[in-house]
């Protein structure tokens, strides 16, 4: 067992910090008391009688100022500082402030691990910069570029998955202890479903190329968009529904995908109203064993009372536990995750940064949420989004090139942390022209053999053997449109 001794004050957020590093991820069994001491903490492991102490430099400094909050940018660090240690596998991560005040606390400490990782990692998962910092963009959600991570250079990078790596190294060495990794590396395929559908008949069809030439004034586009219509109404196969495609993905690859399916549209956001077709789309996914989802609307991701009209109407189609994702990745903090914990919700998926990427949260693995308004731990997990197609295609605009090495780079990365590699990918991109080139070389390309390098739970070499996916047979049919009617003057209507 390790007794911790922990600082009195801001007792919750630093427990916090110590049961998700030392009991969830490095499979302690820990005792955490509170101390009189205020700048420092004192791990003793009862089995080798050995101790070891690190300090606290962020709340000490907060304790200093004699105010009981921490939540102002008086407190905002102005760096995330990188500091080389010998013998740790990934450098050393810190907060520092202009005033150089914790360097020169740390040169008054002769105790090797002179090193605050507590406040590194609270500042990382809870996201709580983005609450004192109010930078938006139109959106009205936080813009990536303005934090700390990104403005630091480290955003590309887990380092809260470094900060517990490096940890661990320290604890067996000090305290004479083996820890025992409590996770393994997955592959989690998410599915955000804006639209289940690309028209609903000859007039929206129709309307999209008007809109192609008036709006966007590209006959380029123009073309593509009828010939993708006269394709449709020859085969029946509308290029937004790859549910099929997408279940049989997992299956061939032995996932468990996750699909958000929106219950509401209520502003021009949000694509379409498929709510019809719901109750359909939900007893398919779970005959599948697959995991369903509230794609929260975009309404929903900054209004509490829109958000828990649309649980309600997810309750009644899935009758068992779900998590979420916004649309737009919309979503405050702490606001959202205290909305999910209120109406039930098991996790959600929408920290991410939409414009740039990167690991907002720095760390690919799930973690219990901490509200730091209310001091209190929620029961809704974070599962870190780590990949999205739009980010990349359209935001960023990487080359095909550029966005398969980050995918090489990032697939490596959180297999070697035994994290979870979140990908989303649209249903709406996969017949996409734009998104075509990418998904080749992402999703499944050739070389030699079929590779599917994101998608396959094996290594990057065993992805070349992967079996490559069938593409639509004859035998996929669309019932859910048939009992509509909406499109019968498009597709062809047969049982499944």
């Amino acid at each position: 067992m390790i007794i911790v001794h922990c600082p009195n004050t801001f007792f919750q957020e630093r427990k916090y910090v110590l049961e998700y590093v030392l009991q969830m991820r490095l499979g302690l069994i820990v005792d955490i008391v509170e101390s009189e001491k205020v700048d420092e903490y004192k791990c003793i492991c009862t089995n080798t009688a050995k101790h070891v102490v690190f300090p606290d430099y962020f709340w000490t400094r907060v304790n200093v100022s004699h105010l009981n909050t921490y939540l102002s940018g008086q407190f905002l660090p102005q760096n995330i500082s990188v500091f080389e240690k010998s013998g740790l596998k990934y450098p050393l991560y810190e907060l520092s402030f202009s005033d150089s005040w914790s360097m020169s606390v740390r040169n008054q400490k002769d105790d090797e691990i002179s090193w605050d990782w507590i406040s590194v990692i609270f500042f990382m998962l809870t996201r709580w910069e983005e609450f004192v910092n109010n930078q938006t963009d139109k959106h009205n959600r936080f813009d990536g570029k303005f934090s700390l991570a990104y403005t630091s250079g480290v955003l590309h990078l887990p380092i809260v998955d470094f900060c517990i790596e490096n940890l661990r190294i320290l604890l067996e060495k000090h305290l004479g202890i083996f820890t025992r990794l409590t996770s393994s590396f997955s592959i989690l395929p998410t599915h955000d479903i804006d639209n289940l559908y690309r028209w609903s008949g000859v007039g929206t069809w129709f309307k999209e190329i008007v809109g192609d030439i008036v709006v966007r004034k590209s006959i380029k586009t123009a073309k593509s968009t009828f010939r993708a219509g006269l394709q449709v109404s020859a085969t029946g196969r509308d290029p937004y529904y790859t549910l099929e495609l997408y279940l049989q993905m997992a299956a061939e690859q032995k996932l468990k995908a996750v699909f958000n399916l929106m219950v509401d549209k209520l502003c021009p956001y949000d694509d379409a109203d498929y709510t019809a077709f719901l109750h359909m789309i939900i007893q398919m996914l779970k005959h599948k064993k697959q995991i369903v989802g509230l794609h929260a609307s975009y309404l929903a991701g900054q209004n509490r009372e829109v958000f828990l009209h649309e649980v309600k109407k997810m309750e009644m189609y899935q009758g068992e536990e779900f998590g979420a994702r916004s649309h737009y990745l919309r979503t405050r903090v702490p606001e959202f995750m205290q909305w999910c914990h209120d109406a039930g919700i098991t996790w959600d998926s929408s920290l991410f940064y939409a414009s740039i990427g990167g690991f907002r949260c720095g760390t690919c693995h799930p973690f219990p949420y901490f509200n730091f308004v209310t001091s209190t731990q929620l029961s809704v997990f974070e599962w870190p989004l780590l990949i999205m197609d739009t980010t990349w295609v359209e935001h960023q605009q990487l080359t095909v090139e550029s966005a398969l090495q980050e995918a090489i780079r990032l697939k490596r990365l959180v297999r070697e942390l035994r994290g979870q590699l979140n990908i989303l990918w649209h249903n709406t991109s996969w017949n996409s022209d734009t998104y075509k080139p990418y998904r080749v070389k992402l999703l499944f390309r050739k070389v030699r053999k079929p590779l599917c390098l994101l998608f396959s739970n094996g290594s990057i070499l065993e992805a070349l053997f992967t079996p490559k996916p069938k593409e639509y047979s004859s035998q996929m049919k669309f019932k859910i449109f048939a009992k509509t009617h909406i499109i019968a003057t498009l597709f062809e209507t047969n049982n499944f």
